[in-house]
């Protein structure tokens, strides 16, 4: 097990975070896959100077059972908006709130799994806030919970390894904060395919993780290599019967498989499977979302070559036309600002159209006006108008 940081103090004794660097030690350690005992952060009001939950109280409440940490008054909450930065979208605290931070072994990083008790949302008494965090505290963590990005079908235990484990991978790729909000984790599920392999190849579990993070950034689009590859039959790309989600995989560090994955214009990308570096597109292909019914214009996922075909050569790549009104969709669809990488993705465009043809595009449609370009200071998103 790893060691806890040094932000944490003794068992039994209440820790307070005052500087950055500590946050984000507390951060990591938050959702750490090894981490055994629970955590109680506290968060001073706007205008306050001390927490609304008392720490000492709360560590009464919570024994040797669990560990409290109090993040110190900073000018504009710059700690606590440091701890947000440094967590997945969704895991914050802040605004005197408290908020419980159960293992990651056994509810995941699900934000619905670690309860967060405000301090400024109604208008309960102190007294009926206290009871509130002391009701949730003794409730013990939901063990029953699954979170929202892995797949129901998946072997239990192993998505929720899976989910910690990408976490991890996109917090080690991203040292720093800044670097960091430009490459947010999008929101995936785990396919039941997939999940099987990893209960069977633990090993795969890391180097797995470490793609994914990546490829749900968005950050092995700005990569010179490897980047995505669309898988094809035929010249033509594989899609998914039904919401016509785009095939896709990329390469495994330090091994000749690759992972599969599919992508839909809107909705959350599906981590499918792991295969072969030259297997074809239609072993991608996720038990559900075989349609035999189906007749798309393009090959359907499920019609493969044998595995001993000759490969054909692949042809050159056509001139990129995208027309406004995908553009325009896709964007809408999201619900949000998009960075190039992830619109590149949602549009399906192939991994070897040069990166400034694509920005061309975007260019061409934003002096148009039908695109607009946000946040040029980290990093260039784009909505539409």
């Amino acid at each position: 097990m790893e060691r806890p940081p040094s932000c944490i103090g003794p068992t039994g004794q209440p820790s307070w975070v005052d500087d950055a660097d500590a946050v984000r030690e507390l951060a990591r350690w938050i959702v750490a896959v090894d981490r055994e005992r629970p955590i109680v952060v506290l968060t001073v009001r706007p205008g306050g100077r001390d927490p609304y939950f008392a720490p000492s109280a709360v560590q009464r409440l919570v024994g040797r059972d669990g560990d409290v940490v109090a993040i110190e008054q900073s000018p504009k909450g710059r700690l606590t908006r440091e701890l947000a930065r440094a967590l997945p979208d969704g895991l914050m605290v802040f605004g005197g709130a408290a908020r419980i931070y159960w293992p990651p072994a056994l509810v995941g990083v699900d934000p619905d799994a670690h309860p967060l008790v405000r301090a400024n949302s109604d208008d309960s008494s102190s007294a009926e806030k206290r009871a509130r965090l002391s009701n949730r505290w003794r409730q013990g963590p939901d063990e029953t919970r699954r979170p929202t990005a892995v797949a129901d079908a998946a072997p239990a235990g192993v998505g929720e390894e899976v989910q910690v484990a990408i976490v991890r991978a996109w917090l080690e790729l991203f040292d720093d904060v800044d670097v960091r909000d430009r490459f947010p984790l999008q929101p995936y599920r785990v396919d039941q395919d997939l999940a099987e392999q990893l209960a069977a190849l633990e090993p795969a579990r890391a180097p797995v993780a470490a793609a994914a993070a990546r490829i749900l950034s968005g950050y092995a689009w700005t990569e010179p290599a490897p980047v995505p590859e669309r898988v094809e039959v035929d010249g033509a790309p594989v899609l998914r019967p039904g919401d016509r989600a785009v095939a896709w995989r990329y390469p495994l560090v330090g091994s000749d498989q690759v992972l599969h994955y599919w992508q839909p214009a809107s909705g959350p990308a599906v981590l499918a499977r792991i295969g072969a570096r030259d297997r074809t597109g239609g072993a991608l292909a996720p038990r559900e979302a075989v349609d035999p019914t189906s007749t798309p214009a393009t090959p359907a996922a499920h019609e493969v070559e044998p595995a001993d075909a000759p490969r054909r050569p692949s042809p050159r790549a056509p001139r990129l036309e995208i027309a406004d009104e995908d553009l325009v969709r896709v964007l809408r669809a999201a619900g949000k600002p998009l960075l190039a990488p992830e619109l590149r993705a949602a549009l399906g465009i192939d991994s070897e159209t040069p990166r400034e043809r694509f920005s061309k595009i975007l260019g061409d449609a934003a002096a148009r006006g039908v695109i607009e370009r946000t946040g040029q200071r980290r990093g260039t998103r784009y909505s539409a108008t």
